[in-house]
């Protein structure tokens, strides 16, 4: 009986070993088809990357040579701005220019008229208090037209009518006139009276120079004083 017990050991050990090998080779066949794997995904890996590569190449030569066609391009045309148009067509668009600058002087020139005879029928209609004066007046004169009030002065200037007006720089001039034919001359700039000049308002030398200077001027170079 020992016998046979002995002789069933070595068979045993056979299978143990056999068992052993086969499992190393599962892990050699595992490990290498793992292998495999690895390398092929490497090998994509690698023809991804040059692909990328080649695709950036690509793009970036783009963007280049259409930057070089659009700035060549461009300093071309900056050479010369000026559309080719004829010679008619150019005097065509001179003509239109002047009679648009024609139109838009002459609407300015109607504008700083109206102003002005806005400006004094603003004053004439005026009950000459400090607040009225101050919002037609400029600050350094009302203390002077205020001393005015209630004087004959006043009543004759308040009772005028506009006869010429004569603008030079920022300054307007408007010449009045009253029924017993005294004539009183207003300096305005915008909406405001700097200054008013007359025989009966301030027949100082100083004053009487400087109004027959600017009456000479209305005279002559001032247009009629109405809204055309």
């Amino acid at each position: 009986m020992e016998k046979n017990h002995d002789k069933s050991k070595p068979i045993s050990l056979n299978k143990e070993q056999n068992r052993m090998v086969e499992i190393e080779e599962s892990k050699t066949s595992f490990s290498d088809v793992g292998g495999k794997e690895d390398r092929k995904k490497e090998s994509k890996s690698r023809r991804y990357n040059k692909w990328y590569i080649y695709l950036l190449i690509t793009l970036s030569l783009t963007l280049v040579f259409r930057a070089g066609k659009l700035y060549n391009l461009y300093h071309k045309t900056d050479g010369n701005t000026t559309p080719n148009i004829s010679e008619e067509e150019r005097k065509a668009i001179a003509e239109f220019d002047e009679k648009e600058a024609e139109k838009w002087k002459k609407k300015l020139d109607e504008s700083w008229m109206s102003i002005t005879l806005l400006q004094f029928q603003t004053f004439k209609v005026s009950d000459v208090s400090e607040n009225s004066l101050r919002r037609i007046v400029a600050d350094h004169y009302v203390p002077i037209v205020l001393e005015k009030a209630g004087q004959p002065s006043m009543e004759k200037l308040k009772n005028s009518h506009p006869v010429k007006a004569y603008k030079e720089g920022e300054n307007t001039y408007l010449s009045v006139r009253s029924d017993d034919n005294s004539t009183f001359i207003l300096e305005m700039s915008g909406h405001t009276v700097n200054h008013i000049y007359g025989e009966n308002w301030d027949s100082s030398e100083q004053e009487m120079q400087r109004y027959h200077e600017l009456l000479n001027k209305l005279e002559t170079q001032g247009e009629e004083a109405k809204v055309k």
